[in-house]
């Protein structure tokens, strides 16, 4: 499975688009797409789920730039429900808005991961893959609705 997720993210980067990965975890990426929907969010939006269990998606934190519609940045901050508190997957190493939905690529400790967030009015629905790093754990998905918190 980690093969699939690196052909993936190697996929995601070579694929010919109107956008353009970034690669650093403080890079903006860069689009030409046109996103309005998106660009209601310009600055910094935090979504949550309050109700997460453990070892779910409880926040994200989405960091976009936009210029006459047209979104010029963006990158993705995760968080997951561990015990009371959260635990961060840090910002994403590339991401990349597209026209209805930002796509993220983290790299953790314990795992590769790859983010897909679509815009669902004041929610977010988010679909994440997670490739693990340990040996004979299998990689699995998370699925989650997060609500705008800011």
């Amino acid at each position: 499975m980690r093969r699939l997720t690196i052909l993936l993210a190697f996929a995601l980067l070579a694929a010919p688009s109107q956008g353009s990965f970034v690669g650093g975890s403080q890079a903006l990426a860069q689009s030409q797409a046109t996103l309005s929907a998106w660009c209601t969010f310009d600055g910094e939006s935090v979504w949550r789920d309050r109700g997460a269990d453990q070892n779910e998606l409880g926040r994200i934190t989405i960091e976009l730039r936009c210029l006459d519609g047209v979104v010029t940045g963006v990158r993705v901050l995760a968080e997951t429900r561990c015990g009371r508190t959260l635990c961060t997957w840090n910002w994403s190493e590339e991401a990349r808005a597209e026209e209805s939905a930002i796509t993220a690529i983290f790299a953790t400790f314990s795992a590769t991961r790859l983010m897909r967030i679509q815009l669902a009015g004041d929610r977010i629905n988010v679909e994440v893959e997670n490739d693990y790093n340990q040996a004979g754990r299998a990689s699995d998905q998370m699925r989650a609705s997060l609500v705008l918190d800011n």
